[in-house]
Formats: structure tokens, C-alpha cells, sequence
């Protein structure tokens, strides 16, 4: 299933992200409820993470469909993406996926990186039910 989300969704959602950097506010929207590594180069290990957060971002972009430019109140799941250079620094996402389970997919499927993604064994929190109308 492909997720709901324009091509510049994500991008927007970056955008706003590195304001919050500018602003000392964290770097990615949610709280994390998985954590992973891939390798970059397919030498260099570096982290990803997902985020859930309860907000679907918009582009913002007045000439989208309203679905498309305007945020939506509703359980997203993002995923992030380490610097090769830089430890922790997530400078990197894709995707707006309504479950986990989506979020994870499209990670083992993102191009150049997904067949080495490796997921830390931990407990992680399931797919909550949808907090908004969308």
C-alpha cells in the first residue's frame, strides 16, 4: 500500500523540521517507536528511525488539494535517516505512513539502502488507532 502523501509532503515536513532545529526544538516530529541501522555506501552503518507523531503535515502549498496542503490531526509515521557524517544527526526522511507497519516496509524498500536495513530488537509500541478523521 502506498502511503498517502504528495511528493512534496515530505519535503515540507523537512522544511519545518529544520526551522525546529534553528529554533533548538527537536529534530524530528513524534517520539521514536523504532530504531534501526542501514548502511550508506554499503560500507558505512549509520542509523534510521521511525517517529510517530499525531500530526499528518501538509505542503502548505495553496494550489494542492486540501487533503495535500493542509496538516490533518491523525497518527503518522515517519522515517529518518542519519548522516553518513554525522551521528544522530537525522537530516534525511521519507514518507507519511498511516501504520507502522507501512513505515517499515517502505524502509526495507527505500531505495539503494533498504535490503541492508537491520532493526534493533526491542519492544515496540503497535500501530494505535487513528486519533483524527483522516
Amino acid at each position: 500500500m502506498r502511503a498517502r502523501c504528495a511528493p512534496d509532503r515530505f519535503g515540507a515536513t523537512l522544511l519545518r523540521v529544520g526551522l525546529n532545529k534553528a529554533l533548538g526544538i527537536k529534530m524530528y516530529p513524534g517520539k521514536i517507536v523504532k530504531r534501526g541501522t542501514f548502511l550508506y555506501d554499503g560500507t558505512v552503518q549509520c542509523g534510521l528511525c521511525i517517529s510517530l507523531s499525531t500530526v499528518r503535515y501538509g505542503t502548505g502549498d495553496y494550489e494542492d488539494e486540501p487533503d495535500v496542503a493542509n496538516d490533518v490531526e491523525t497518527d503518522t509515521y515517519y522515517l529518518w535517516f542519519d548522516s553518513p557524517a554525522a551521528e544522530t544527526r537525522f537530516n534525511s526522511g521519507g514518507g507519511a505512513y498511516s501504520s507502522l507497519s507501512e513505515a517499515v516496509a517502505a524502509a526495507e524498500r527505500f531505495p539503494g539502502i533498504g535490503s541492508t536495513v537491520q532493526w534493533a530488537q526491542q519492544a515496540v509500541a503497535t500501530d494505535r488507532p487513528k486519533t483524527g478523521s483522516g
